[in-house]
């Protein structure tokens, strides 16, 4: 190694906790960008070059450096989302809070042949906005950020693994797998993000039906209960009932378990749903309240409200002991408890129904 090469390294030495303090800044700021913009991200990612790993580029390039502050990847940080239009939303806020050297950033996408293999990302080379008050030895480092989706990510994580970047020098049977991958990984980033907006139209709707009254043939499905646990204005009623008994206040949980669960009670439009909570929500308070009452929770989970309509429902309604035990198997997926549960309801249920039907209904379920 050269003169000049140790004086990049000795100078890297010294200045690797202004790095190290700089990378905590950056992600800090990139978390900030992410949440202010409410964007459904993976992660975020940063590092500081290992002197390992500093050297090793100095030899393979070090005729390009002549000092540490040529080197624009000593620290990186890298933002991987969900969705390619989070790429583009988080990219266009980078652009704003952070000073962005143009001649050495780019968008990967805008560089590819339509016969290239690559993937679609943003690269920038920064620096601290100047005038925010940064101390002058951190403000005057670049530094690099990436955004990428999860696709892109894995096809740059398995490419450099390969140790491959573009097609130049790759024999054409093994290049022409590789255009295949990339276009099947952009045709993948594409899909999820119609797969989303499609969800959120779905869900939108469901709300709109629900606020007009009209939601009585939605099916019920994971987004259709969600919105009706959500929005109904019988349900948040019983739901704030049920919260006002322990003095708790109402936690969102997805209530998506319970699809299959009320399928099993013949539950599978909205308007079913409608008429359950109709027919059962004074026993399922009844259910409830004594061990409501016994509780202490700051937060009573939404599915709180589901859990005693489908076990009042089970008592009132007509099942048989076997129906019984399959919706508790299907709740705990534990036989032995699902048994236990299945006799305990039982003996509920013949309680309820009188003397004269207590032996039928308590016998044990087969």
């Amino acid at each position: 190694m050269d003169e000049t090469k140790w004086a990049i390294v000795k100078d890297y030495r010294e200045r690797r906790a202004d790095y190290v303090e700089l990378g905590e800044i950056v992600h800090a700021m990139l978390q900030d960008i992410a949440s202010q913009e409410d964007a459904e991200i993976f992660g975020i990612e940063h590092r500081v070059k290992t002197e390992e790993s500093l050297r090793d580029k100095l030899e393979r390039y070090g005729d390009r450096f002549h000092e540490l502050d040529d080197l624009k990847d000593v620290f990186g940080a890298r933002v991987i989302t969900f969705y390619q239009d989070t790429v583009t939303r988080l990219g266009k806020r980078l652009e704003e809070i952070f000073e962005i050297d143009w001649d050495l950033s780019s968008n990967k996408g805008d560089l590819l042949e339509e016969n290239e293999f690559g993937y679609l990302s943003l690269h920038y080379v920064c620096r601290l906005p100047s005038d925010k008050g940064y101390p002058e030895r951190l403000a005057n480092l670049r530094f690099e950020v990436q955004i990428r989706t999860m696709m892109q990510h894995a096809w740059a994580a398995i490419n450099h693994d390969i140790g491959y970047k573009s097609s130049v020098g790759v024999p054409r049977s093994i290049a022409r797998g590789f255009y295949r991958v990339a276009g099947l990984l952009e045709i993948a980033d594409e899909e999820f993000l119609r797969f989303r907006d499609s969800m959120n139209k779905y869900s939108s709707d469901v709300r709109q039906y629900i606020a007009d009254d009209t939601a009585h043939e939605v099916e019920l499905n994971a987004f259709s209960l969600r919105e009706f646990m959500l929005y109904n204005s019988k349900m948040r009623s019983f739901l704030r009932q049920l919260a006002e008994i322990s003095g708790a206040r109402i936690g969102e949980v997805h209530p998506d378990e319970y699809v299959d669960l009320l399928a099993l009670l013949h539950v599978q439009t909205l308007g079913a749903l409608q008429e359950l909570l109709d027919r059962r929500q004074a026993l399922a308070y009844e259910l409830a309240a004594p061990l409501l009452k016994l509780t202490a929770f700051e937060e009573l989970p939404a599915n709180t409200a589901l859990r005693f309509l489908c076990r009042a429902e089970l008592l009132a309604g007509d099942y048989t002991p076997l129906e019984i035990r399959t919706y508790f198997q299907t709740l705990t997926r534990n036989p032995s408890l699902a048994q236990t549960q299945t006799e305990l309801l039982l003996e509920k249920k013949a309680e309820m129904a009188g003397p004269e039907q207590a032996a039928e209904n308590a016998a044990p379920a087969k």
